[in-house]
């Protein structure tokens, strides 16, 4: 249930991020999954995008490497 929310969140603030005032809105755009497979759906592929989707990676595999060592320890 929270890889789906979580994956909402990222899909959501690409969709939305006209919504937003000034700098918020272009964070949104850089962290919203809209505009890197938009780019990635044109054919345009830029070293931003793969460098995003394998930060994201990165960061939810490292929580939940963390995660398994709290359980195995406690």
């Amino acid at each position: 249930m929270g890889a789906f929310i979580t994956g909402f969140v990222f899909f959501v603030l690409g969709k939305i991020d006209n919504f937003f005032p000034g700098a918020l809105m272009g964070f949104a755009e850089a962290a919203g999954v809209d505009s890197h497979l938009s780019n990635m759906a044109r054919g345009v592929f830029d070293t931003r995008d793969f460098i995003y989707f394998a930060s994201v990676a990165f960061v939810f595999l490292y929580l939940a490497v963390q995660r398994l060592r709290t359980r195995r320890f406690s």
